[in-house]
C-alpha cells in the first residue's frame, strides 16, 4: 500500500497511471512527492481553469519552490 507521501510511479510498461480518491490538497501533495522521487516529466490535464489555478497554486505551495510548472494555454472550445 502507498501513501501521499510515496505515491505509486509509473514503471517504463505503464505510461499512464491514474490515482484516485484525491480529495482536497492530496492531489497536490502527491505530484510533488512523485516529481521528488522520480525527475520525470509529468503530464497533468484539469477540468477548468479554476481547477488548474488551484492546483498550480496548491503545488508551488507543496514544492516550495523547487518545481518548475509550465502550463499550456487553455483554449475553448465551443460545439
Amino acid at each position: 500500500m502507498s501513501s501521499l507521501l510515496n505515491p505509486p510511479l509509473p514503471d517504463r510498461d505503464r505510461r499512464r497511471l491514474r490515482w484516485h480518491q484525491l480529495y482536497g490538497s492530496a492531489a497536490a501533495l502527491a505530484l510533488a512527492e512523485a516529481t521528488r522521487a522520480d525527475r520525470r516529466l509529468y503530464v497533468v490535464i484539469a477540468d477548468s481553469v479554476h481547477e488548474l489555478e488551484r492546483l498550480t497554486a496548491e503545488l508551488r505551495f507543496f514544492a516550495n519552490g523547487a518545481l518548475p510548472l509550465l502550463r499550456l494555454p487553455d483554449w475553448e472550445v465551443l460545439p
